[in-house]
């Protein structure tokens, strides 16, 4: 294995080496760095169709001196081989069976010790291996370090960053509810907090003031305002708490108290959206389905259909 990908390596670095100067275009050398990668692919699948062919008639040597035959012929572009690491059954059983209705795709036989001679290889969590040591032909369902777009904590630090570089695209993430990473955002947490607490009493308090005015007796001869407005209450600090790692709604409480702040561990708390839009007076919110195939450069796909989640009961603060 370790020799065949020695000499692919070669030859992609050749072919690299070949290229005239009019084709070093970034669609030409995409186009051929892609046709190179299918031609090792399809080679691939004939090394491994060898590997375990010897491998699973390593048991039934056939007689002295007669070849064993390997299993049916194959086309050198026809079939490609994937891993499903079994740590979740549910996993596993979908991910085959999609791979059933599919032409061209074979299960890695277990037990054989093919650990890393796969073109596909699907994991539920992160993959133990080395990027770095993988062939072109090989494809993870992971992205490195792509925790910075799925864990909660991550994704505030990549948001942050990313707004503080300026421009017209940093304004779209100004929807953002103030958002602060616990332990280490604690202080600019309780300073927020106070802050939004101060200016909810100024609210109240003026509100107050016009009610009072409002109520106070008329001067001689003129004529009280009918309808009397009630005094304002204080808008109630919300904030919503979640484990940075989690999900499914595991672990989300709503305080509006800095006592109530209680945590174990690395946790996101966020400012809570009081009058968030409403269907039927339901909270509700859109799954989008989105596969991104490349970063470098940018490659992904927006699966048309989603569907809305709806709150089983009415929305209330």
């Amino acid at each position: 294995f370790a020799q065949f990908c020695e000499i692919m390596g070669s030859l992609e670095t050749q072919f690299k080496c070949d290229l005239a100067p009019a084709d070093h275009t970034p669609s030409a050398t995409q186009q051929a760095l892609s046709a190179m990668g299918a031609r090792g692919a399809g080679l691939y699948g004939v090394f491994i169709r060898g590997v375990i062919d010897k491998m699973s008639g390593a048991e039934q040597e056939p007689e002295q001196g007669v070849p064993r035959p390997l299993s049916e012929p194959q086309d050198v572009y026809a079939t490609r081989y994937y891993k499903v690491v079994q740590n979740r059954t549910e996993v596993y059983d979908i991910v085959t069976q999609v791979f059933h209705k599919m032409d061209g795709w074979e299960e890695l036989p277990h037990g054989l010790g093919l650990a890393n001679v796969w073109n596909l290889c699907w994991t539920w969590s992160k993959p133990k291996l080395d990027y770095s040591r993988l062939c072109t032909w090989q494809k993870v369902n992971h992205f490195p370090e792509n925790k910075h777009l799925t864990r909660k904590d991550c994704l505030k630090r990549s948001i942050d960053k990313y707004t503080r570089t300026g421009g017209k695209l940093a304004q779209y993430f100004m929807v953002c509810p103030r958002t602060f990473v616990l332990p280490k955002e604690y202080c600019l947490f309780i300073e927020c907090f106070a802050r939004i607490d101060e200016e909810n009493e100024e609210v109240a308090a003026g509100g107050e003031a016009a009610s009072a005015a409002q109520a106070a007796p008329p001067p001689n001869g003129s004529v009280a305002k009918a309808g009397v407005k009630p005094a304002k209450k204080k808008a109630a600090n919300l904030w919503i708490m979640k484990p940075a790692g989690s999900s499914r709604g595991r672990g989300i409480q709503v305080v509006d108290d800095v006592g109530s702040v209680h945590y174990g561990e690395l946790t996101i708390i966020q400012q809570y959206i009081s009058n968030p839009f409403l269907l039927g007076g339901f909270k509700w919110d859109m799954r989008t389905y989105v596969t991104v195939t490349s970063f470098s450069p940018l490659e992904a796909f927006i699966y048309r259909d989603g569907f809305a989640r709806f709150t089983t009961v009415p929305f209330t603060t």
